[in-house]
């Protein structure tokens, strides 16, 4: 299952850290417009550099529905120099869950009226040929904490794949 929650869940020392190596990164290859720094926390508490990706990312989906400005927004701001908006989280938690081709290769397509009776679910689908481990697509919930936010969108997720 691939998955990501916002705020992430680490300790508050963690992700103060995280911050500062991302910006130290951006700083140092004057990047423009929107950087994804994927990192890594060791089991020692090492923070390390898995990617980078000067555009808009995977990890950074559920910003469409639970940031002030997403990371879409950002990124035509930061490249036309425009001044960036907020980042703000707009609820408390969200969390995106990856729509991926069932064993089946049923198309999620055609169970989407069931995914979006799921309250708070918002399902982005891809339009892309289904087949089994193939990313369709992702559901984002916005909740309470995360374990509403990915309980909402887990459940609309899972309704995608069919009975």
């Amino acid at each position: 299952r691939r998955e990501l929650v916002m705020p992430a869940r680490v300790p508050a020392d963690i992700a103060a850290a995280a911050t500062r190596l991302a910006k130290s990164v951006a700083d140092g290859i004057d990047a423009t417009g929107i950087l994804a720094v994927e990192l890594f926390l060791t089991s020692t508490g090492e923070l390390l550099v898995g990617e980078l990706a000067l555009r808009p990312h995977r990890s950074g989906l559920a910003t469409v529905e639970a940031t002030v400005a997403s990371q879409f927004h950002n990124h035509l701001r930061g490249v036309l120099d425009w001044p960036l908006g907020s980042t703000e989280m707009t609820a408390s938690a969200a969390a995106t869950v990856d729509v991926v081709g069932a064993s089946s290769g049923a198309d999620p397509a055609r169970y989407l009226p069931a995914a979006l009776a799921v309250p708070g679910a918002r399902v982005h689908l891809y339009g892309h040929r289904a087949r089994p481990g193939r990313t369709l697509g992702h559901v984002t919930a916005v909740g309470g904490d995360q374990a509403e936010a990915l309980d909402t969108a887990r459940a609309a997720a899972r309704l995608l794949l069919g009975p």
